[in-house]
């Protein structure tokens, strides 16, 4: 019969360490496809992460282009506007005409052309809207203003809405020979754009190599309409058919993130650049070939297991206690806080009271008035310097505790003329911090001996009664109106 039963519970042994082997083999396992999953995921973003800076690249690139053909533009511009000049003082019967200077304006392909006179205000041109503007009439026009004081200058503003209309435009601006007006050119937007011939984003996305399994998206901050992408994902229209926003990336830091869309999950890196958001996408089973690894590793998997365990239960008890320090210190002041101060009063009330216990409470003089009249900040100063004070005369072995809002209490073991001498010591030392800090620091205190009474709370209010008569003797004595002003 023994032998049966000792069979069975070798049996059992055996069946529980076959299950815990199991157990320990499939959760490897796990682990191994995480790391695994987790180096091919660090992998993709990186490799995006620096596709979309060759992107950036390569977009900055064409915008330092762009940025040259603009500056010859407005030399080209301020040369039109010099060509109007010349025309209008060779046929002066055009200068009133505004069909005449229409024609004009068409055949040098420019928008407008106003005419100014010396004191800065259109009397003609091709928008007889505008005339009687002035060159005070808005910030936009006054770029022009210095054009005034000196008929030497020629200027050309960069594209901005103009102050009659709110049209975007790019106007130039010269003197005619004489001296006698001021002629400017306008060119809207869509005309400035036509010349510029810029080269679109999806035209730039020829230029990158991209990497095998990633596609590219570039989308415009404003709107989020999709600009350029590769034939992967070449039908998207807008980031909202991605079910995103252009608001959730208007921070400029790159962002990692796993989306599913096209009936695929991706790894996702999304940069914020200028007026553009870049998002390079790798498919995560294109990004995972080859995920095994052999069982040779799986003793250091065992090594790898024990080492987390015991990281994370040393963190686990790290936040423990910090947050147990936390709650048992008052921030303000880093004394002792209130539900430290009732702990240790809850340790006094079913022992009785030693006999060389004292309990100490101290309480700030006029701490309501100040707040009222100086402000909370002020208050908060009193507060910490009390709390300053009240540590160096108590000495620093001594538990202290703020246990309310100008309220402080010691609980101390020591002799009566020691006690006397530490409330002397406190008393110089709030008028030393007073006289520095030019802000009067006063604080009432009661003290009483356990031999005073036979509980801690009988202890507590007899402190508290002397602290209070102390109290009454300084609102006396320093003209305070406690009615009005309490605490």
């Amino acid at each position: 019969m023994f032998s049966d039963a000792a069979g069975g519970d070798v049996m059992k042994k055996k069946v529980v360490q076959a299950v815990a082997m199991i157990a320990i083999i499939v959760l490897l396992l796990a682990l191994d496809c995480v790391v695994h999953v987790a180096r091919n995921r660090k992998a993709s973003f990186r490799n995006s992460k620096i596709l979309c800076e060759q992107i950036e690249s390569v977009i900055t690139s064409h915008k330092r282009k762009e940025k040259g053909l603009i500056n010859s533009l407005k030399n080209e511009y301020i040369a039109r506007a010099q060509a109007v000049s010349y025309i209008i003082d060779k046929y002066p019967i055009v200068e009133n005409d505004t069909a005449e200077l229409l024609t004009i304006a068409n055949h040098i392909s420019v928008d407008e052309i106003n005419l100014f006179d010396i004191e800065g205000k259109i009397y003609s041109g091709t928008q007889p809207e505008y005339f009687g503007v002035t060159l005070d009439a808005g910030e936009q026009i006054q770029f022009f203003k210095p054009i005034l004081t000196d008929k030497t200058l020629s200027l050309c503003q960069d594209v901005t809405p103009n102050t009659a209309s709110g049209k975007l435009m790019m106007y130039a601006m010269c003197w005619n020979d004489a001296g006698s007006r001021i002629v400017q050119v306008g060119i809207e937007l869509t005309r400035l754009l036509k010349e510029l011939r810029a080269d679109s984003i999806a035209d730039i996305l020829k230029e990158i190599t991209v990497i095998d399994g990633i596609e590219i998206l570039i989308a415009e901050k404003d709107g989020g309409k999709i600009v350029g992408a590769t034939n992967g994902i070449e039908n998207v229209a807008l980031l909202s058919d991605l079910r995103l926003s252009a608001d959730d990336f208007a921070d400029s830091e790159s962002q990692y993130m796993r989306i599913n869309r096209f009936g695929k999950s991706w790894y996702c890196v999304l940069d914020s650049f200028d007026s553009y958001i870049v998002m390079a996408l790798q498919d995560r089973r294109n990004a995972n070939k080859g995920l095994s690894l052999t069982l040779c590793i799986t003793l250091l998997y065992l090594v790898f297991a024990a080492v987390v365990i015991s990281f994370t239960a040393y963190i686990f008890a790290m936040k423990t206690k910090t947050a147990e320090e936390a709650a048992f210190t008052d921030p303000m002041t880093n004394l002792k806080s209130r539900l430290a101060y009732e702990e240790a009063i809850k340790a006094y009330k079913d022992s009785p009271l030693p006999s060389a216990l004292f309990y100490i409470v101290m309480d700030l003089n006029g701490l309501k008035h100040t707040n009222d009249t100086l402000g909370h900040a002020t208050g908060d100063e009193l507060i910490k310097g009390a709390a300053r004070c009240i540590r160096k005369a108590l000495g620093q072995n001594t538990d202290i505790y703020r246990v309310g809002g100008d309220e402080f209490a010691a609980i101390v073991t020591s002799e009566e003329n020691e006690i006397r001498e530490d409330i002397a010591a406190l008393k110089v030392r709030t008028e030393e911090w007073s006289s520095t800090h030019s802000l009067l620091l006063s604080i009432s205190c009661g003290y009483a001996e356990a031999s005073e009474a036979d509980t801690i709370g009988t202890l507590c209010e007899r402190a508290d009664q002397k602290m209070y008569e102390e109290k009454a003797r300084f609102y006396k004595e320093s003209g305070f109106d406690r009615r009005r002003r309490r605490n």
